[in-house]
């Protein structure tokens, strides 16, 4: 059979300078044990300094140039 794919959402408190909701999600995240989509509302530019440790452990489907299927890959502005 195929495999699952855990998908979380998240809101990222803009308010929380220090990181915190960022290390509680990365915790969690690192206990999945099969594919994984991260999505949702960062209040946060992607090459911020405060999701780096997000990027260092995920692949920013962004920043990947040929994806199969995709001619295409569109980032939202933020």
């Amino acid at each position: 059979g195929g495999k699952g794919v855990t998908v979380i959402n998240t809101h990222v408190d803009k308010d929380l300078k220090d990181g915190a909701s960022i290390k509680r999600m990365l915790a969690h995240i690192v206990t999945v044990k099969r594919p994984l989509i991260l999505l949702g509302d960062f209040n946060a530019r992607p090459d911020t300094k405060r999701l780096a440790p997000v990027r260092a452990q995920l692949v920013d489907v962004a920043d990947i140039e040929t994806a199969k299927g995709a001619e295409t890959l569109h980032r939202h502005p933020t």
